[in-house]
């Protein structure tokens, strides 16, 4: 079946199918395209860049391809070998498209740090409320259940199979592959993809004017080129439009038909530039460093929330949070005469100030948030940008009498704002402001933040880290933390889960099936002792936000060691096929 449909994904091309919604930074993607809109350009024909290797970030491929998102939950599965060539077709008009001359790497997510675990394990749980209920969990549904979509699973490794021949069949019948390098690294090698691809740039030496292009959903594929330093990069895409998909009737190919999804290219050298001249004021040019700068950049957006952490009350994109950092950024980086990192570690005394300063609009979005049914988040927006300008920016734009009758009032008074934090850390996270526990939260958090650039700008510093709290502080706590003794922050290596230990940590019960029978029996047994690691409920808190996916899941923490004894005493019972699923390879 895979050698016949290969001969259809022969000059397969110009057609795209759009990828599943991005991850990252909320909202990112869409604040960069309206403050910086000259960094993207579309991908066709009158705009064809040189390229010499190209990336391919493949989850997103792989859930757009199975044709769960279009179908909806309970449709009927298509066959994996469909799934297979449908991925591998896309592949196919992405090469064709870029047309690298070099080298390209197929990477589909493996296992990912414990930090990375969490959401994973919150967004499978959430996902298995949309599908319908299974009296029989250890039975393969008749629909596509998406949380097979994860490392360990028979389907992900079945899928790393096939593609592998595929490539390798490309190779020995289309001349314009054999020419290329092309390395495929499966679920079999520990690392989310877009990391996968950032270790691989990082480890290899390029000659300085390599030109480098990754594809991918994920709005983190921005900040990662960015960290990378890298002087000629491009990010590739489908222009984001959710109105885009069709429902299509027929047999199991006819339904994965798509309208045609744009593709957009961005510049992440042009970025850089954008950057260079937002973040640097004339006082700063003396001492400015783009390289460093870029850094800094990297390092604030996390302060937004991100894969790794929950975002900090009253710092939201949505809420013009970012437009107010790179204000408060350019205001104060020539009074430091230095930058907030310095090779992937955050200058401690530095990043307290700039986060104390920030600070200062927290009553003000504090106030406004109470009146949100009554004022639109565009009103909101506009009032902490214009705030942000006139208390930190180079030249303050006057208050139109709309902004003042809109978002009346600066926000509540120093005691009525203390009152509200302290509510939120009683409610959310059973602490007292200024306690123990309280402390231990501002410290994780910053311990956080300092994980976080290290992922992005070195790679993993960490296996094992996770940010163990399901808010995060408010950021005019986040001060005098020298007293606290954190400003040394080291991180243990460790080891990464095993493919099978990371299903346990991350799948529901209801996608039991997908997991070997000991291990399916450790999910479903209510003897198990893991049980009380699948809840039937779990609690979801909005939190304040106006769309249900941004809500917080409230699911209790995995913990480790009862994982990890648990799963390494049902492995004694697997088959050999299934050690093989539980192992690690290099990229093929």
């Amino acid at each position: 079946k895979l050698k016949r449909g290969l001969k259809s994904a022969e000059g397969f091309g110009g057609e795209h199918r759009s990828a599943c919604a991005s991850m990252g930074v909320p909202r990112f993607y869409r604040w960069l395209a309206k403050r910086y809109p000259a960094f993207r350009a579309p991908a066709d024909a009158g705009h064809q860049p040189h390229v010499d290797n190209l990336y391919l970030d493949l989850n997103g491929i792989v859930h757009g391809c199975s044709g769960h998102e279009q179908r909806g939950a309970g449709a009927e599965a298509l066959p994996d070998d469909v799934i297979a060539l449908a991925c591998f077709r896309q592949i196919c008009a992405i090469v064709e498209l870029v047309a690298p001359h070099s080298l390209v790497f197929l990477g589909l997510d493996g296992v990912a740090p414990r930090a990375k675990l969490n959401q994973q394990r919150a967004r499978r749980f959430v996902s298995a409320l949309e599908k319908p209920a299974r009296e029989r969990p250890e039975e393969p549904p008749g629909w596509f259940d998406s949380n097979c979509i994860t490392p360990g699973t028979e389907f992900m490794g079945g899928l790393g199979d096939a593609l592998a021949f595929l490539v390798q069949q490309k190779m020995n019948e289309d001349s314009r592959w054999a020419t290329l390098e092309v390395l495929l690294s499966t679920t079999a090698v520990p690392g989310e993809g877009e990391h996968k691809i950032m270790e691989y740039i990082r480890r290899r030496t390029h000659p300085p004017d390599t030109v480098h292009c990754a594809y991918g959903a994920d709005a983190d594929l921005i900040l990662l080129g960015l960290a990378s330093h890298e002087p000629h990069f491009l990010v590739l895409r489908e222009v984001p439009d959710y109105s885009s998909m069709r429902a299509v009737v027929g047999g199991p190919e006819a339904r994965l038909e798509r309208s045609c999804a744009p593709m957009e290219f961005m510049s992440i050298a042009l970025l850089r530039e954008y950057l260079r001249c937002d973040l640097c004021s004339p006082a700063a040019a003396p001492i400015f460093d783009i390289e460093r700068a870029i850094d800094d950049f990297v390092l604030c957006t996390f302060l937004c929330g991100n894969d790794f952490l929950p975002h900090i009350p009253c710092v939201d994109i949505a809420d013009g949070a970012m437009d107010a950092i790179v204000t408060l950024y350019r205001k104060l980086l020539p009074e430091w005469g230095g930058f907030l990192t310095d090779n992937g570690e955050i200058v401690m005394h530095r990043f307290e100030h700039f986060m104390t300063e920030l600070a200062a609009l927290e009553p003000l979005i504090t106030g406004l948030k109470k009146q949100q049914r009554r004022i639109a988040s565009s009103v909101i927006m506009k009032k902490v940008v214009r705030t942000a300008n006139q208390m930190w920016g180079d030249a303050a734009a006057p208050e139109s009498p709309e902004d003042e009758t809109s978002a009346a009032g600066e926000g509540p008074d120093a005691d009525t704002m203390a009152g509200s934090k302290r509510a939120y850390y009683e409610k959310k996270l059973q602490c007292q402001p200024g306690g123990a526990q309280h402390r231990k939260l501002c410290r994780e958090f910053l311990r956080g933040m300092a994980w976080t650039l290290k992922y992005y700008v070195e790679g993993c510093p960490s296996w094992g880290w996770y940010y163990p709290f399901h808010y995060a502080p408010f950021l005019s706590d986040m001060r005098e933390l020298s007293q606290h003794c954190i400003y040394e922050i080291g991180f243990e290596l460790g080891q990464p889960y095993s493919p099978l230990q990371q299903l346990l940590a991350v799948l529901p019960p209801g996608s039991a099936w997908a997991l070997p029978p000991p291990f399916r029996h450790l999910m479903l047994d209510p003897g198990s002792p893991i049980s009380d690691f699948y809840p039937a409920e779990f609690a979801q808190d909005s939190n304040g936000k106006r769309n249900d996916w941004e809500a917080t899941i409230l699911l209790d923490f995995v913990d480790e060691a009862r994982l990890v004894a648990a799963a390494s005493a049902a492995a004694t019972e697997l088959t050999a096929l299934e050690t093989a699923r539980n192992e690690f390879s290099l990229p093929l």
